[in-house]
């Protein structure tokens, strides 16, 4: 392969995947599943619209409650208007850069220019925040499963989606608290840290991180707390768009198994096949029900982009300066 070709294979690739979210898009609105004309019912509830954005914006001091009670357990202590900057920051980058992760390396290079000793505890903290919001996920999702069994049951599809979950919230609990809990007892990321040098770089920060068994249910609890107001700003969208009534606890399963289906690098962000997801999540328990669900999801997208922007032209160019201070000193 020739070397032009291997530097232009990334842009290839997103050129693919911003191709396959715009034909799943496009088969959405030829679904009647996509409605783009119900988003002017936005501005024909104002009020409601508003608690929507309330709502985002509430997530960000709750993640940043949440982030700054891990950095302080790893002694990183930040006032908490700076940890909500950079957790601001960080969830406009989220929505905005094509991925999910863009969001964590701003949050990272924020500490890391605060704290430069302490790179190693702030790469773990931001890792471990992240966990727990996908620890959450999983949890909300097996118990809402285990009340609607019976419903379950009845679709293959969202059996095998909901067995596949099952199995990656007991193993990432399991292997969370034995690093959390065991972590003098357990020694096989040596083994990996000797095939990676990532890995052997933050090997020492890992054996020093540690978290109390009060820091870690406060986590857990502001992630579960995050993800019912997730739930709660879906539920005004449909309001607003006079959609059909469907309960809390499906509202609540197919936000979860849509924000899985988001890790899956087929479409920038998850656009498109999260919207996919979530209306076909709801169509399942809700045989019954006639929407344009997908729009609800799209919408949240929409509104979350809307929300977060400003966190980038407001906060951008103090982290340039920051970097031209860094490279004069």
């Amino acid at each position: 392969m020739s070397i032009p070709l291997i530097k232009r294979k990334p842009k290839i690739l997103l050129v693919c995947k911003i191709a396959i979210s715009i034909i799943i898009l496009w088969f959405l609105i030829h679904s009647t599943q996509l409605k783009p004309e119900l988003f002017t019912q936005l501005f024909h509830q104002p009020l409601l619209s508003l608690e929507v954005v309330l709502v985002l914006l509430s997530l960000i001091v709750i993640g940043a409650w949440r982030w700054q009670i891990l950095n302080a357990s790893q002694d990183i202590h930040l006032s908490f208007i700076k940890t909500l900057s950079a957790t601001y920051l960080g969830a406009a980058f989220n929505y905005v850069l094509p991925g999910s992760v863009g969001g964590d390396l701003i949050r990272m290079y924020y500490v890391f220019k605060k704290k430069p000793q302490k790179k190693g505890s702030a790469m773990l903290s931001v890792f471990f925040d992240r966990v727990m919001g996908f620890v959450a996920v999983f949890l909300i999702i097996c118990l809402i499963a285990l009340f609607k069994m019976d419903t379950v049951m009845q679709h293959p599809q969202l059996f095998y989606l909901l067995s596949i979950c099952t199995v990656f919230c007991f193993s990432i609990l399991s292997i969370f608290l034995i690093l959390l809990f065991l972590p003098g007892k357990v020694n096989f990321l040596g083994w990996f840290s000797r095939r990676s040098s990532v890995l052997a770089s933050f090997l020492p920060a890992r054996n020093n991180f540690r978290l109390s068994k009060a820091v870690f249910c406060k986590c857990l609890l502001t992630s579960i707390l995050s993800q019912v107001l997730m739930v709660c700003a879906v539920l005004l969208i449909a309001r607003i768009m006079n959609l059909p009534p469907i309960a809390f606890s499906d509202y609540a399963l197919a936000m979860g198994m849509t924000q899985i289906v988001n890790l899956i690098p087929i479409t920038p962000g998850g656009v498109g096949i999260g919207e996919m997801m979530f209306a076909h999540t709801l169509q399942l328990l809700n045989p019954g029900a006639v929407g344009a669900f997908a729009t609800i999801f799209f919408t949240y997208r929409i509104i979350s982009i809307v929300t977060y922007l400003p966190g980038v032209v407001f906060y951008i160019p103090r982290f340039i300066l920051l970097k031209q201070q860094a490279e004069v000193s």
